[in-house]
């Protein structure tokens, strides 16, 4: 599947925000993103102002770390 601008228009937020979690899970994965960086980006993103107050993105290399603390 060929990616472009256009397919993007056709996505909504959420689904533009599910796309991203999925592609900085797998970079993650890949060592391509490290943990900080990962952090810094979903703060980045808590930080924008939403209409809804659900979980917009869930990155799973930080589960451990909030269970933890």
């Amino acid at each position: 599947m060929k990616i472009t601008e256009h397919t993007l228009d056709g996505l909504d937020q959420p689904a533009k925000l599910h796309l991203l979690e999925l592609l900085l899970n797998d970079l993650y994965r890949q060592g391509i993103v490290s943990n900080p960086t990962l952090m810094h980006i979903a703060s980045d993103v808590m930080l924008l102002e939403y209409q809804q107050e659900d979980d917009l993105l869930c990155f799973n290399c930080l589960d451990h770390e909030y269970e933890e603390e």
